[in-house]
């Protein structure tokens, strides 16, 4: 029995850690070693440079794997501290306003995508254990003010 359930772990721990595919992000700034100024109201995406532009990494949203989540970061340190754990040189932080937020959320739900999960922990990630997530269908105001709320009360920023 021990080994069957080490088994299923191994399984949600691949799949949980797994990137499922990139999406295409529309621009943004790079912030990585940027100061972030006073006042600056912005989330964090993780970018990289591909062929077609820049993308960002798309992971299963719970053990299920049927639907899939857009990781987002209520602050820069946060996702600095993702992509240092994760060992992640290739990525990049950009930044987005509320407003720039609004449009691109809603290029994402068109690609499929439902969930936005916030602040990851990669270690926990890589643990099987599931990350905190928004269900995009179930938010009334998707405007950029109201999103960026919503990730700042989910995230830890």
């Amino acid at each position: 029995m021990a080994q069957n359930q080490a088994n299923v772990s191994e399984t949600y721990v691949d799949r949980l850690a797994e990137i499922v595919r990139h999406v295409p992000i529309p621009g943004g700034t790079d912030t990585t070693d940027t100061p972030v100024m006073a006042g600056s109201r912005a989330v964090y995406l993780l970018a990289r440079q591909s062929d077609s532009g820049m993308e960002t990494p798309v992971f299963p949203a719970n053990h299920q794997g049927a639907e899939e989540a857009m990781p987002i970061f209520s602050s820069r340190q946060a996702g600095g501290l993702y992509m240092q754990v994760a060992r992640w040189d290739e990525y990049k932080l950009q930044d987005y306003s509320p407003r720039e937020l609004s449009r691109w959320v809603h290029q994402f739900t068109q690609e499929g995508i439902r969930f936005l999960m916030v602040d990851p922990n990669r270690h926990n990630q890589a643990r099987g254990i599931e990350q905190p997530v928004i269900d995009l269908n179930t938010l009334r105001d998707m405007t950029g003010e109201n999103l960026y709320e919503e990730v700042r009360a989910a995230g830890k920023g």
